[in-house]
């Protein structure tokens, strides 16, 4: 049964990298503001000799609109076309109890920037493949999640080209973050499953546990896209608890259970099945991305702020390496 599902994925895994690398060749076209903003509309980080720096803006600036549109009003501002490279769009934003108009001219990406979203595609490339590889090379029930997780989290990292359509724009966001959040569970069960199934899955409730929360949390997203609420500070707080207790409950979740996972196990256990290589991918690729997101969900500033905050994603890609290869391992063994 298990090897059912090959052309299935072969296909979904194609139209991914197809959609992946027309993105990567548009990435010269994206727009570049140079700062981050929080939950409650305020920048928290302006960069360095970027064009939101070089316009005025600064941190603490309460931005209200955007172009003549309110940073709240979702609707408005998803039907908006992207900003062109050299367009100027006039800022509103409140410092020190007075409002400001500030001009900020968009520019294209910096190379730190560009090249960080490359290697966030690369890393994409290495979740649809190398999952898929190990599913390939030896089919079995625990290889179909570690694909379906695969698949998942290569959506989250790809880049897609540009839409003029919004309709084509709400449908591709609304599909890349519901498969997102499914990446998380089928993730759980993985590190549940792998080499063989623990107690927890034997129970009725087990799965549903896992899947409940990433099914109703897809759903919300969903939800979000047809409706756009507007985007008030106290929803944006909202949203991002939201997310990030799912993100640290998630990966906190697959750490411990792996972790679990590799103390029960014997010695030859651990060499046979890679599970000495599973706990470290586990452990160096999903811990700096968990404490930041557990941060986030605290203190926004803070996180925007830390040292290397844009690097930290990149650890993510031991996940599909070193589980790919303790597959394997586990099916020679």
């Amino acid at each position: 049964m298990a090897d059912n599902y090959k052309l299935f994925f072969v296909g979904v895994a194609a139209v991914a990298m197809i959609v992946g690398v027309l993105g990567l060749l548009d990435i010269k076209n994206v727009p570049y503001s140079g700062y981050f903003s929080g939950p409650n509309n305020d920048i928290v980080r302006v960069f360095p000799e970027s064009p939101a720096e070089q316009a005025g803006l600064q941190v603490g600036d309460v931005v209200e609109s955007i172009g003549g549109i309110a940073v709240t009003d979702t609707k408005a501002l998803s039907r908006r076309p992207r900003a062109e490279i050299g367009e100027s769009r006039t800022f509103v934003v409140v410092r020190d109890g007075s409002r400001q108009q500030i001009d900020l001219s968009y520019s294209g990406l910096p190379s730190r920037p560009r090249n960080l979203g490359i290697a966030a595609a690369l890393i994409g490339f290495c979740f649809l493949l190398l999952p898929l590889w190990a599913y390939h090379s030896a089919p079995s029930t625990s290889t179909v999640v570690l694909a379906l997780f695969g698949l998942c989290f290569g959506a989250a990292f790809l880049p897609g080209p540009y839409s003029q359509s919004y309709m084509l724009r709400a449908l591709a966001g609304a599909f890349a973050t519901s498969a997102v959040v499914m990446g998380f569970a089928f993730l759980v069960h993985y590190v549940l499953q792998f080499p063989k199934p623990g107690a927890f899955l034997a129970r009725a409730w087990g799965k549903r546990l896992i899947y409940g929360p990433a099914i109703l949390l897809a759903l919300f997203f969903v939800f979000l896209t047809v409706a756009q609420p507007d985007a008030t500070s106290g929803f944006n707080r909202i949203v991002g608890a939201l997310v990030g207790l799912f993100i640290v409950g998630f990966f906190g979740w697959a750490v411990v259970a792996m972790i679990r996972r590799f103390r029960g196990a014997s010695a030859s256990e651990r060499t046979d099945h890679g599970l000495t290589l599973m706990l470290f991918g586990t452990l160096a690729g999903l811990l700096p991305v968990t404490l930041s997101s557990l941060v986030g969900t605290i203190a926004p500033q803070i996180q925007a702020n830390l040292p290397g905050i844009q690097f930290f994603f990149l650890t993510l890609v031991l996940i599909p390496i070193c589980f790919a290869i303790a597959a394997m391992r586990s099916a020679r063994a």
